[in-house]
């Protein structure tokens, strides 16, 4: 049934968008690292590439999901993730 099998791409749209979403909010700068692995330990940093170039592709899907959906839930999570963006502006460019 088309009902159904559109009900669980949701779930699974959502627990993607919810891992990228939280690779941002586990740390103290609320950005994500470039690189981040997955390991039977779970989900680990590349200690060498902690840095964030500000790359748009979780607030792009979340704002998708959330026009889907209307779940307030994607706005309040890419807000976030702006936010923490802002917070890295300097006077002449994003740092």
């Amino acid at each position: 049934c088309a009902a159904t099998e559109d009900a669980w791409l949701l779930v699974v749209a959502h627990g993607l968008a919810q891992t990228c979403a939280h690779m941002y909010f586990r740390t103290a700068s609320d950005l994500a690292p470039e690189i981040s692995r997955f390991s039977a330990g779970g989900l680990r940093d590349d200690h060498g590439s902690m840095h964030n170039i500000l790359r748009p592709e979780t607030v792009e899907s979340l704002a998708l999901l959330w026009r889907a959906t209307g779940w307030q839930i994607y706005r309040n999570w890419g807000q976030r993730i702006l936010s923490a963006f802002s917070r890295m502006k300097t006077p002449h460019a994003y740092a």
